[in-house]
């Protein structure tokens, strides 16, 4: 339930900054769960890995692609 509640948050933020700067920040935002992911040393880091995961890849990734319009990279 709180995974929604913050994907509503996250995509909200696509109508209010460029998809540039979206799309650097899951980037990096999925290159940080993906490190986290492969040091796991505790029971809490991976589910935090997995809940980045998906919020940062098939969440954010996707709606930054369907959002993205012609003329918004600038």
């Amino acid at each position: 339930m709180a995974s929604a509640a913050v994907m509503v948050f996250a995509c909200g933020l696509t109508d209010r900054y460029r998809v540039r700067w979206i799309g650097l920040t899951v980037l990096f935002g999925l290159a940080v769960a993906t490190l986290l992911m492969s040091l796991p040393t505790a029971l809490w880091s991976l589910l935090l890995a997995v809940f980045l995961l998906r919020l940062m890849g098939q969440g954010m990734m996707a709606h930054a692609a369907m959002v993205a319009r012609p003329g918004t990279m600038r």
